[in-house]
């Protein structure tokens, strides 16, 4: 399945974690946490995986990702 990247944010245990908005082929948007598994080994190490469930627009897929725990104090880049 083929997503687009639209927005990406830092943040987490001391601003290292990565998330993005991600816009699916059904054109709904999805959040994930691009890096969770960063300093483990191969093959898990760039991995990511979603954190939020599917919505209509990206405003609502951010908004339910600065409520996630593993986000908090995050910053757009």
């Amino acid at each position: 399945m083929s997503v687009v990247i639209v927005r990406r944010y830092t943040g987490g245990l001391e601003g290292k974690a990565r998330f993005s908005i991600r816009q699916r082929p059904d054109g709904s948007f999805q959040a994930y946490h691009d890096n969770p598994y960063e300093d483990c080994n191969q093959p898990y190490q760039f991995d990511y995986e979603p954190i939020t469930g599917l919505f209509v627009d990206v405003e609502s897929a951010e908004a339910d990702l600065f409520r996630h725990p593993s986000l908090q104090g995050g910053n757009s880049n």
